[in-house]
């Protein structure tokens, strides 16, 4: 019930307006009084609003404005607000639109060294939204080595014991009844190479002919064994 109301009378020049706006936006209700310092009081739903953190009251002239800002502007907002001048009043609608599906935090490039696991996580705008993965233009499908978590707002992709063709563009869809957003993370698959290949040293020869030669010479990086000879009547012989 609407019972405060300010002490001196005015009316209202200009009337409030029914207002459609998508959540997490501002949502902006104004109106015009007839007198510049009329008083004015804010009411949702029969509860008187208060300036706050999520409300603002503001004042330019006639001009009598009412902001609900975009960081608490919820599905829950949506009401009757009615605003009080003396024994004049004037009532508007606001609707709010679900916002579509978007990516909170977006999903960042990796290189990853072969036989290693892979994680990728992405946040969500929105708690109620499919999610799927995709590689090379196909869903991934969850099996021993791709296993996909999905929670309210967050999905991670692991990839275990990654392969030399796990390397690509992945991508992340989000969608909801309002929309469908996407984003891309580029993997590279580094190929481990084993530790006796690091010890050698490789010299590349190529030979022009009629078609491109490559010829590889290893080298060890070790000096060689020395080089022994056996004598029937002697010691052997190192030299």
């Amino acid at each position: 019930v609407l019972t405060r109301r300010p002490t001196r009378c005015s009316t209202f020049t200009k009337p409030l307006e029914d207002q459609t706006v998508e959540e997490e936006a501002t949502a902006t209700l104004e109106c015009e009084v007839s007198r510049d310092n009329a008083e004015v009081c804010w009411f949702r739903d029969g509860q008187e609003i208060h300036k706050s953190k999520k409300y603002e009251m503001l004042v330019d002239g006639r001009k009598r404005t009412l902001l609900i800002h975009r960081c608490d502007c919820t599905l829950a907002d949506e009401g009757e607000y009615t605003v009080v001048a003396g024994d004049d009043k004037s009532t508007a609608e606001l609707i709010i639109s679900e916002a579509p599906a978007d990516f909170a935090m977006h999903l960042k490039d990796q290189t990853v060294t072969e036989f290693e696991d892979a994680e990728f996580s992405c946040k969500l705008t929105k708690a109620k939204v499919e999610v799927k993965w995709y590689r090379d233009g196909r869903e991934i499908r969850e099996g021993p080595r791709f296993n996909i978590y999905t929670t309210p707002g967050h999905s991670t992709l692991t990839v275990s014991k990654t392969k030399r063709d796990d390397s690509s563009t992945y991508i992340v869809e989000a969608t909801n009844t309002c929309g469908r957003a996407t984003a891309t993370v580029d993997v590279n698959i580094l190929v481990k190479v084993s530790s006796r290949l690091r010890q050698t040293r490789c010299v590349e020869l190529i030979i022009f002919a009629f078609n491109l030669l490559r010829v590889f010479f290893f080298f060890s990086q070790t000096p060689p064994a020395p080089l022994t000879s056996w004598n029937l009547q002697t010691s052997p012989k190192t030299r």
